[in-house]
């Protein structure tokens, strides 16, 4: 918890927020977030190897409550939506609270810090998802097989909603506080992108039909 963090990290983590939303975090330099918090660099060390890293500590931090929405993924798509409905809503309400500062980290991707981060968020999520749903992957396939197609199904779906991040990112100006596309759309869009395996949407109730949408 917040509470529980000594004074000098929370003005740290303030800090990197406040001039990672103005400055691309790849330009941002130890001192200048020491002179903001007001702490020493020995200080700033205790903490963080670089600016990137801090921020990534702060963005993953905001990510739990993301992750912890996997254990609430319904058995089957409810009437009118999809399983992935409440965890996405979540991971792109994340990206909107910290719009400035992904966006302004943007140049052609993420900094790798930002993305493994996301990505290792998304992977959390899908392998709870893939524990509690086994016939995601193909029931044909031998042990050793299912292992492996579940690993690269989970790695591609993350890195490709990553991608996905960075497009919507990328569709607005740096300057902009706001994404150009909604957030409501985005996920729409993302959501017609996945395989089968990872989206289902309800039809017509109670019928329930799997497919790409």
């Amino acid at each position: 918890m917040a509470l529980d963090r000594p004074r000098a990290e929370l003005a740290l983590r303030q800090a990197v927020v406040t001039v990672a939303g103005e400055t691309p975090i790849s330009l941002v330099s130890v001192t200048e977030l020491c002179r903001v918090a007001a702490v020493t660099r020995d200080t700033f060390y205790r903490y963080a190897s670089s600016p990137s890293e801090l921020l990534a500590r702060v963005l993953d931090d905001d990510l739990t409550a993301y992750a912890a929405l996997a254990n609430r993924i319904p058995e089957g798509p409810p009437a009118g939506g999809t399983m992935m409905d409440l965890p996405s809503e979540e991971l792109f309400s994340h990206i909107e609270r910290f719009w400035p500062q992904y966006r302004r980290a943007l140049v052609t991707g993420l900094p790798s810090e930002l993305r493994d981060v996301l990505i290792a968020r998304i992977e959390q999520v899908l392998v709870t998802f893939a524990v509690s749903h086994p016939d995601a992957v193909p029931q044909e396939l031998s042990d050793i097989e299912r292992k492996t197609a579940l690993s690269m199904m989970i790695r591609y779906a993350a890195s490709g909603a990553v991608g996905a991040i960075e497009a919507w990112l990328a569709c607005a100006d740096e300057a902009s506080a706001a994404p150009a596309m909604g957030r409501a759309r985005a996920i729409a869009t993302v959501h017609a992108a996945s395989g089968v395996w990872l989206v289902q949407r309800a039809v017509d109730e109670p019928k329930i039909v799997s497919r790409t949408t």
